[in-house]
């Protein structure tokens, strides 16, 4: 049986949680994996605050993977998004949650409904006011700004992903077939939006071409012994990456559809990953993994790496057009410059650079000539 929602008031809900009348909230983000990462730091500072709150996470199946074994969660729920062909399964899990008995939910974003949500499983506070203003316009920030409200004061901190035994194992397994001695390095293939068509127009936005992947890839192969692993979450990503390692033998293999749970194992092993904005990115600086970012629809601004603890350098040409994506944009593109004028020369002088010098962490913006490697 549902029960009324009582209370959507900031401060009745911080009443209750200092009255020790929260014992469960639930946490909802119905996102990807970039974006169930930037909630990670308001989690664990919620967690800090209110240590005695039991938290669990509703999140699309597949992509909550990325958040198993975070130390701030206690239960994970796997909440398809909403469609006609998910009916089953999300009756399926509203009856998980109200089994558990949350008396929070806070809503961190996505197309589900908090009031329905709340009312479905039986809590009786909900909480999805913003907070004051941010000063740091990045989603990560916006997250943990929403629990200020609610007495979580403190700064957020890093991205948070668990490793887990078996994922390095899967990863060294791995590294093991492949010829070399040199450092492991991890290319994406693509990101999620590469291969869609909207509106009849192909969404390239993020997508850099294989043949300069590869090119890359071949430079780190000779000059470096660098073993190459590419990662392909799709058959779209696949049919790319084996374009990626064509030629190279048993210097490179493809990470084909892994878990993130072997994934992250991989990026934890990996000396450095070479990428665009997509969700690996975010995997490999919550992993503290050096990163070569080919950036340019998105804006960093809003998506960007969150507080890296290894240095992160950005390829960036700064056309006009770009960012063509953020708040109250999304422009249609069969043609981005941004990345396509992105020189393959300069992301192996960038990664040589990573692998081969004590770099600072944190983001980097070169502003240099392409070196030859």
């Amino acid at each position: 049986m549902s029960a009324r929602v009582t209370a959507r008031d900031p401060a009745a809900t911080r009443a209750a949680l200092e009255a020790g009348e929260v014992r469960r909230a639930l946490f909802v983000r119905l996102g990807r994996v970039g974006e169930l990462l930037f909630c990670t730091p308001a989690i664990a500072a919620f967690a800090a605050r209110w240590p005695a709150v039991e938290i669990g996470v509703a999140a699309p199946p597949g992509a909550i993977e990325v958040l198993r074994g975070n130390p701030s969660i206690a239960r994970w729920h796997a909440l398809p998004r909403p469609s006609w062909k998910a009916a089953w399964a999300r009756r399926r899990a509203f009856a998980e949650l109200a089994a558990v008995g949350y008396d929070l939910v806070v809503h961190l974003g996505g197309k589900e409904d908090p009031d329905a949500l709340a009312g479905r499983i039986g809590a009786r506070l909900i909480h999805d006011e913003p907070g004051a203003e941010p000063t740091d316009p990045h989603i990560a920030a916006g997250k943990h700004g929403v629990l200020r409200a609610l007495g979580v004061e403190a700064e957020p901190g890093p991205l948070v992903l668990h490793v887990d035994d078996e994922g390095r194992r899967h990863a060294d397994a791995l590294a093991a077939r492949l010829q070399g001695t040199g450092p492991l390095v991890v290319i994406q293939a693509a990101c999620h939006s590469s291969g869609r068509v909207r509106l009849r127009q192909s969404t390239v936005k993020r997508r850099w071409e294989p043949r300069n992947y590869a090119e890359v890839a071949r430079r780190l192969v000779e000059r470096l012994d660098a073993r190459i692993l590419v990662n392909a979450a799709t058959a779209t990503e696949a049919r790319e990456a084996r374009l990626i390692i064509a030629g190279l033998g048993a210097r490179a293999t493809i990470v084909d559809r892994e878990s993130l749970s072997r994934l992250a194992g991989v990026l934890d092993r990996a000396a450095l990953l070479i990428t665009v904005d997509t969700g690996p990115l975010h995997m490999a600086v919550a992993l503290g993994t050096p990163v070569v970012l080919l950036h340019g629809p998105t804006d960093h601004r809003i998506t960007g790496p969150w507080r890296p603890t290894a240095p992160v350098s950005v390829l960036w040409k700064g056309l006009e057009c770009s960012p063509c994506r953020g708040p109250g944009k999304s422009v249609a593109c069969d043609d981005n410059q941004c990345l396509k004028q992105i020189e393959p020369a300069d992301v192996a002088a960038e990664a040589k650079r990573l692998l081969g010098q004590d770099v600072a962490p944190g983001l980097g913006w070169p502003d240099r000539s392409p070196i030859d490697v």
